[in-house]
């Protein structure tokens, strides 16, 4: 049986990829200038690269731009829709990520994104649907967010969350 050699380039392209995404992830320097709204775009950043630059400014290898957009991966944790009025929607998400920590304990993450655009109306259903589509923003659905940082966010116990914009949504 002949293998063909197209798997090998495929897993390659894929390889050569996530290396570049990673070096630009750690280098910080903005994506390729593309213009309005997109001109200050970063790879990837993690939730915990927001907790510690928000506790430990100096002590961070990550500082926050406050004109910065990120690209951030996370499980949608709940969806507050507080205001559904197209002319002044506004809709609350939280997302989470977890990471294991040396002890094998997890230690968590939060974040929470501010929808204003009610093109996004479609996609954050005042009640989860029984079969929610992938495109949906609901709980427990992971996602791929643009988003542009806002601010902490100071809850009780001096606990500090980032705080961003959604520019952009895919599901996963």
């Amino acid at each position: 049986m002949k293998r063909s050699s197209g798997g090998f380039f495929w897993f390659t392209g894929l390889l050569l990829t996530l290396v570049l995404a990673q070096g630009a992830a750690q280098s910080q320097e903005p994506a390729e200038d593309q213009g309005e709204p997109y001109d200050r775009v970063y790879v990837s950043r993690d939730l915990r690269d927001f907790s510690r630059a928000l506790y430990d400014p100096e002590g961070s290898d990550f500082s926050i731009d406050p004109q910065g957009r990120y690209l951030i991966m996370g499980t949608v944790s709940t969806v507050t829709v507080i205001d559904p009025a197209p002319e002044s929607y506004y809709t609350e998400v939280e997302i989470i990520q977890a990471e294991r920590m040396p002890d094998n304990e997890l230690e968590r993450f939060d974040g929470i994104i501010a929808v204003f655009d009610s093109r996004f109306m479609d996609l954050i259903p005042q009640r989860a649907p029984m079969n929610p589509g992938p495109e949906l923003i609901v709980p427990n659905r992971k996602g791929l967010f643009l988003v542009e940082y806002y601010g902490p966010y100071e809850m009780g116990g001096g606990v500090l969350i980032p705080v961003f914009v959604l520019l952009e949504y895919q599901g996963l």
